[in-house]
């Protein structure tokens, strides 16, 4: 193969290299999530955090998958499964674009839907509170609308520093309810989440455009 040939096969074997450590972070990151999540059991049927977290491994799953594809066909020349990798690239970056496409024109819809589930979540704090709590310390909130909504003038402790030992409406005076920090979180971040995933196809595409290219060398050779 020629000098250019040569570089092409070990970007991909690096990139790839790096993206086969990071599926493996990841598979191990939602097992872990995995058997921590059965302390919000009892709020299965507002949010299936179980389910998300399987899907987190899958997804870590499939990136280790295509990266072996790629490192092994880059490092071993072996144009079939170059070819398979490049295919897989080219499917997940019309996969990425299409979902780039749909938070960019439904990103209405998509704050709504959140918007539900904390509703949904608000109504159940009296079964399962931990789930409630944790998000009201994330997004640094109180009660739905506003802490108001306890009609109680001690507040949960994730209103306030969960280091105090009583929380009472004079120290949340200010502190937005969790549906109006939750759009301001998503207003805050949703260019971040699109830009990234556009930096995110680009890579992809760049991926397919390398390897289909490196299967080309290799026919020749």
């Amino acid at each position: 193969m020629d000098c250019g040939a040569v570089f092409v096969k070990y970007v991909l074997y690096i990139f790839n290299t790096l993206c086969l450590i990071c599926g493996i972070l990841i598979i191990v990151f939602g097992s872990t999530l995995i058997s921590k999540i059965s302390i919000f059991s009892d709020l299965a049927q507002t949010f299936d955090g179980r389910g998300v977290f399987i899907f987190l491994v899958v997804v870590g799953c499939i990136i280790f998958l295509i990266s072996f594809l790629g490192c092994w066909g880059a490092i071993r020349e072996n144009k079939c499964s170059i070819i398979t990798y490049s295919i897989f690239m080219l499917a997940l970056f019309l996969c990425q674009a299409s979902v780039i496409v749909y938070v960019w024109k439904e990103q209405t819809y998509i704050i709504t839907y959140f918007a539900n589930v904390l509703q949904q979540i608000w109504e159940h704090r009296r079964e399962e509170k931990r789930f409630l709590y944790a998000i009201q310390k994330t997004l640094e909130c109180c009660g739905f609308n506003d802490f108001k909504d306890y009609n109680s003038s001690l507040l949960p402790k994730s209103c306030c520093n969960l280091s105090v030992t009583r929380c009472d409406v004079n120290q949340v005076i200010g502190v937005p309810g969790c549906k109006t920090a939750l759009s301001n979180f998503w207003e805050t971040y949703i260019p971040v989440i699109k830009y990234a995933g556009l930096g995110v196809a680009v890579v992809e595409l760049t991926a397919f455009i390398f390897a289909f290219c490196l299967a080309n060398q290799i026919r020749y050779y």
